[in-house]
């Protein structure tokens, strides 16, 4: 009995390491893997939290450690993706006003 009660403790912290294992992979998945990514480091946090507040567990504490890389790895390639977004778009926008995306070719200065 009392090792049924145990197991099910340690249950919250085994799906703090595979949700914190996951959030590594999704942020990896470009660019709508990131949200989810860090939905799950989100998800692992909590629940290696959880489980640390039950008793202490190893599975809780990389569940943890694995959710908090997870996030900032997530954070980080989502604002890279919006940095890149936007310069982008200054190009585009470049390129629209010099006439290069509206078909006509630019005019070359003769000597």
């Amino acid at each position: 009995m009392a090792k049924e009660a145990n197991e099910k403790q340690s249950f919250t912290g085994v799906v703090s390491f595979i949700f914190g294992l996951l959030s590594l992979v999704f942020s990896i998945q470009l660019p709508l893997g990131s949200v989810a990514g860090l939905l799950l480091a989100i998800l692992g946090l909590i629940f290696g939290l959880v489980q640390l507040s039950k008793g202490k567990n190893s599975w809780a504490v990389w569940g943890i450690i694995l959710s908090i890389v997870g996030a900032i790895t997530n954070v980080l390639i989502f604002l890279w993706l919006a940095k890149l977004a936007s310069v982008v778009v200054a190009k585009m926008q470049e390129l629209q006003s010099s006439g290069l995306l509206s078909g006509q070719l630019p005019q070359i200065p003769t000597a």
